[in-house]
């Protein structure tokens, strides 16, 4: 747990960089993937097995894009909060 407003403000601001840095870095591949995996989708018969496997993937690589951003935002929350100095705790 971390409580805010004593000398973790630095840390915790760090950790929270550090986390958004690889959410980041995260996020980049995970579009492209999602991206090549929507053109293999237009690009195949509806009526296939195929098409329903690609579209599962992409549904799939969609959820986890959808959760990464939340993550994102709440991390930008957590960075604000921290900023300003309001105390924020965190389990």
């Amino acid at each position: 747990m971390f409580l805010l407003g004593g000398p973790v403000n630095g840390d915790l601001s760090n950790y929270i960089r550090s986390m958004r840095l690889m959410l980041h870095d995260l996020a980049q591949p995970l579009s492209v993937m999602a991206g090549t995996v929507d053109l293999l989708m237009i690009e195949s018969d509806p009526a296939s097995r195929q098409f329903d496997d690609i579209k599962h993937i992409s549904d799939q690589l969609q959820l986890i894009i959808d959760k990464m951003n939340e993550i994102r935002s709440l991390a930008r929350e957590m960075n604000s909060s921290v900023e300003t100095g309001k105390v924020v705790k965190a389990v």
